[in-house]
């Protein structure tokens, strides 16, 4: 599993910090267990390797495939954090939230 032009284009947008929160907040809606954080995290890492973050991983050896890319590209994911978060502080700034 690796980056993909694609995929960091992507991830780096304003519709993929908007369809993220949607997701994230339909997750916290449908779930108490407080891991808003690390699934929004996990998505940014399936969507930045050219993923639908709409069709999950399908079997463990995507999810162990996964969870090492996370591990080994810790940095990188965290720039994607990083610009949604301004993506989406923009947005909610010019409010559009």
């Amino acid at each position: 599993m690796q980056i993909t032009d694609d995929g960091w284009r992507l991830v780096t947008s304003l519709e993929f910090a908007l369809e993220l929160k949607k997701a994230v907040m339909d997750y916290q809606a449908d779930n108490d267990d407080g891991l808003g954080g690390p699934y929004a995290f996990t998505l940014m890492a399936w969507a930045v390797t050219g993923h639908d973050i709409n069709e999950p991983p399908r079997n463990d050896d995507e999810l162990t495939e996964l969870a090492a890319f996370i591990m080994t590209h810790r940095p990188a994911i965290q720039a994607v954090e990083e610009a949604c978060l301004k993506h989406l502080a923009k947005h909610d700034a010019q409010g559009s939230a």
